[in-house]
């Protein structure tokens, strides 16, 4: 018996030593109570903006979990309320979520002001962003005059890059609403930007130009 457990644990240890991923991803927490001064690693230690998610570097298969029912706004990043700076690996996405201690279902809210984008992704792969409510102040109905400018749900940007595209970047379970250009935009200078953007089971309403607009002429494409 004793020699099965030294076998087994020789094994586990080989596995962790050989798939880094197993050892280091994290799951970090944000709260309306938390504070950006703890390591944000627990609900007890969370962090209290998204703004300390933006500059924070993230490694493959880090879960970042906002607290549900909580509207995170007014301290953007790089025009954004949410940017997202690192990418996963195939096996290991990094996954913005919503976490809800009451089980309820609740999700978290980032709201934009009418000059930024809601959730910002530069030429970054694997990325999963799920179950989070996306909103900015447009009204529809009572429009005013808005003017287009940053305003845009969630923005898939790649550049000249002619190397770099899209891969492995799912949006599942989103609500999107309220901004004056497009639900979710995908934009690009190069013609290789989409290997694979997958979106699911979202809801995207109330916007002044379009729900989904890509402008990609190549690639595996968006689905839906």
């Amino acid at each position: 018996m004793e020699k099965i457990k030294y076998i087994f644990l020789l094994i586990l240890t080989f596995i962790i030593l050989y798939n880094p991923t197993l050892s280091t991803a994290t799951v970090y927490y944000v709260k309306s109570h938390g504070s950006d001064n703890n390591n944000g690693q627990s609900i007890a230690k969370a962090w209290k903006t998204i703004r300390q998610v933006s500059i924070t570097v993230f490694s493959p298969g880090d879960t970042i979990k906002l607290e549900g029912g909580n509207i995170f706004e007014g301290i953007n990043t790089v025009g954004a309320e949410l940017w997202v700076g690192q990418s996963g690996t195939q096996n290991s996405p990094i996954v913005y979520t919503s976490y809800d201690t009451t089980n309820s279902g609740k999700r978290a809210i980032i709201k934009a002001d009418t000059e930024t984008f809601g959730i910002y992704i530069v030429k970054q792969n694997y990325i999963e962003i799920r179950n989070i409510n996306i909103t900015s102040n447009f009204n529809p109905f009572n429009p005013g005059g808005a003017v287009i400018i940053n305003n845009h749900g969630l923005y898939l940007l790649v550049n000249s890059d002619t190397n770099i595209r899209f891969i492995g970047i799912k949006i599942d379970s989103c609500s999107i609403s309220r901004f004056i250009g497009c639900g979710i935009i995908s934009e690009t200078s190069s013609s290789y930007a989409f290997g694979d953007v997958e979106i699911s089971n979202c809801r995207i309403d109330s916007v002044g130009q379009h729900g989904i607009y890509c402008n990609a002429s190549t690639g595996k494409g968006i689905s839906k």
